[in-house]
């Protein structure tokens, strides 16, 4: 009887021990399979080689962009409102039946007025037309216009979507015909 109790008792720590022999050598082949596979990743990335090309273009904005503005200040927002909306529609229709002028609404704010001591006493009410064009001279004279109820709030120059897409298409050609110089290049000093 005590023979078999003894045989019971080292079957477990014998059992355990595999077991833990088992894990460590599971442990010891993951760690050289991870150990080659960061080596041949560091052989690969050795033995790689990197090209970029740039290319840039400096173009010339072909649409001229302004901003008109029209302000009314008052002690009611609603009157303030309709006569805004009054000469903004007037401007907007004359732009529109110009040839070669885009124009749409900018910004509309309707904000109280205070006075020096913080009360409330009024409202102002404004709003702004954008006219672009790539005819200036006709811009310049649409502006002229409109100046009568309106203000030049800015203006400057945009670059149209068209001549965008144009040169952007330029560009991608550029970019590639760097890519394939500098590639040769490589290749040639590499012998090949």
């Amino acid at each position: 009887m005590i023979q078999s109790l003894e045989s019971r008792r080292t079957m477990p720590n014998i059992r355990h021990a595999s077991s833990l022999c088992a894990l460590t050598l599971f442990l010891g082949v993951a760690t050289i399979v991870s150990a080659q596979s960061k080596s041949s990743q560091a052989q690969e990335l050795r033995d790689v080689l990197s090209i970029d090309a740039t290319v840039t273009a400096a173009v010339q904005p072909d649409t001229a962009v302004i901003t008109l503005a029209v302000e009314k200040q008052g002690t009611e927002a609603a009157p303030l409102t309709s006569e805004v909306n009054a000469i903004l529609a007037r401007a907007l229709a004359e732009a529109k039946t110009t040839t070669g002028v885009q124009a749409s609404s900018g910004n509309y704010n309707t904000q109280p007025r205070y006075d020096n001591k913080g009360q409330r006493n009024g409202w102002v009410v404004r709003a702004e037309v954008i006219l672009k064009a790539k005819e200036f001279g006709v811009l310049g004279t649409l502006a002229g216009r409109l100046a009568k109820d309106l203000q030049i709030a800015s203006n400057g120059f945009e670059i149209s979507p068209e001549l965008r897409t144009k040169e952007e298409n330029a560009l991608i050609d550029k970019g590639i015909a760097a890519f394939r110089a500098k590639a040769q290049a490589a290749t040639r000093a590499f012998g090949n």
